[in-house]
């Protein structure tokens, strides 16, 4: 598994050796294994990033870019901190929430119905728990 990892916000710090081990145990689960470059970023970033790839001017928690050779996942860091004190969660929690969304978007898994919404939201909370963060509501 090729991972490459930048980090571009200050947010969070961040457990490059915990986001390695989540994505490889994702890929692995799900029998998949593709390069992929993860990007941490504020919601500045990803407000700018969403409003230039996908035409929507909002904030929003993860994107993810199939691509050959090397797909990309943004994650948001700033939005994973203040969800999680909203929602009573550990903010590195939250955050690995978002990285498997992204990952699991790459693979196959999409949210553009009810059903496929239910399966995706099914499926993260599986792997959380089997991670090791417990039951986090999704």
């Amino acid at each position: 598994m090729k991972l490459e990892i930048a980090n571009l916000q200050r947010s969070l710090s961040l457990d490059v050796k915990e986001v390695r081990r989540v994505v490889r145990r994702v890929q692995r689960q799900e029998g998949q294994d593709l390069a992929l470059s993860l990007v941490f970023v504020d919601d500045r970033r990803i407000r700018e990033l969403n409003r230039r790839f996908l035409g929507r001017n909002t904030v929003t928690d993860v994107l993810a870019f199939p691509g050959e050779p090397v797909a990309e996942v943004i994650v948001n860091a700033e939005k994973a901190v203040s969800e999680a004190q909203k929602r009573g969660l550990e903010p590195s929690a939250e955050l690995m929430l978002y990285v498997i969304h992204g990952v699991l978007h790459l693979l196959g898994y999409d949210d553009q119905s009810a059903s496929a919404v239910k399966l995706m939201r099914r499926r993260e909370a599986e792997l959380l728990e089997a991670l090791g963060y417990g039951r986090v509501p999704v």
